[in-house]
């Protein structure tokens, strides 16, 4: 079984990939990560979608991702290198312009229980 880790520049974003684990192993974080970093490769918020399988999830879901947007659109702003991923994108004004695009647009954010969906 390949390593899982959504912090390291040498994990692939595209193609089939299947994340499973147990309840508290870092699911949510790695796809919050993984939506910031879909947005950095220009991917559009409105083209990503998350299913969930409560409304408790989505809200959380909803409110960790919009956090780590913000968190990323800040170390890229200030040269902070706070995961590996960001390294390429520190200062750049495009990192910067998609990351704010997105918070700009987030309420259009894909996220919803399998019911809703």
């Amino acid at each position: 079984m390949q390593r899982f880790d959504c912090l390291s520049l040498d994990c692939p974003l595209f193609g089939d990939h299947l994340l499973e684990a147990s309840a508290g192993t870092g699911k949510t974080f790695s796809i919050e990560h993984i939506f910031v970093r879909l947005l950095l490769e220009s991917i559009e918020l409105e083209q990503i979608l998350s299913v969930t399988f409560t409304r408790a999830a989505t809200r959380e879901l909803k409110a960790r991702i919009h956090a780590n947007i913000e968190t990323a659109l800040r170390f890229i702003q200030t040269n902070e290198l706070g995961w590996e991923y960001l390294k390429p994108h520190l200062g750049s004004k495009e990192a910067i312009r998609l990351l704010s695009d997105a918070l700009a647009v987030f309420e259009q954010c894909q996220i919803f229980t399998i019911h809703g969906f």
